[in-house]
């Protein structure tokens, strides 16, 4: 997979907007961002939501690697 750093911030929005139109989110999908990077994704699909006269709700995950870290013995 390649980084979509280089890409500028309005090629990165549409390609997450497009992904997001062609998965045609419901409010009963589970939608979720593993990336993390930006939230980009998740917005992109909120707006959807929106668009499509839906109400969106989140949870939020955090990650932490600190509490996840297991000492090598």
């Amino acid at each position: 997979m390649q980084n979509l750093e280089p890409l500028g911030s309005s090629e990165l929005h549409d390609i997450l907007d497009m992904t997001v139109e062609l998965m045609k989110p419901n409010p009963e999908d589970v939608i979720i961002d593993p990336a993390m990077y930006s939230a980009g994704f998740l917005v992109s699909a909120s707006e959807y939501l929106r668009r499509n006269s839906y109400k969106s709700s989140f949870v939020s995950l955090s990650f932490n690697s600190s509490i996840l870290t297991i000492p090598h013995r």
